[in-house]
């Protein structure tokens, strides 16, 4: 119903965190791409060489993901399993984990 999907929505925002990313300016979303690129050069510095060489920052594939909630671009099943973790936990690292698995599964590819 209405009620309880805007419900959702408030506790998704305020609890879990993530309000910041969509206000004016989007200051926690910048900090949040900069907090992705430290974790990325900590664990897949090859990659993170190969795309700063390429002139990709995190933004230009991050973005959507973060933004949407991963919605945007995965399937229904991933897009579920990362709502649940992040309203069990009530905060946003499980983006940044799942952003994470995401280019590792990638890294070979994108090399």
């Amino acid at each position: 119903n209405e009620a309880g999907a805007f419900n959702l929505l408030v506790y998704t925002m305020f609890v879990c965190g993530i309000r910041g990313m969509y206000l004016q300016g989007m200051n926690q979303f910048k900090v949040w791409m900069e907090y992705l690129n430290r974790q990325l050069s900590i664990n897949m510095p090859k990659l993170t060489g190969h795309l700063e060489r390429m002139g990709m920052s995190s933004v230009m594939y991050a973005a959507p993901w973060f933004l949407s909630l991963f919605g945007a671009s995965m399937p229904l099943d991933l897009v579920s399993g990362v709502l649940d973790v992040l309203l069990v936990e009530r905060s946003a690292p499980i983006l940044f984990k799942v952003a994470l698995v995401l280019l590792e599964g990638c890294e070979e590819h994108l090399l």
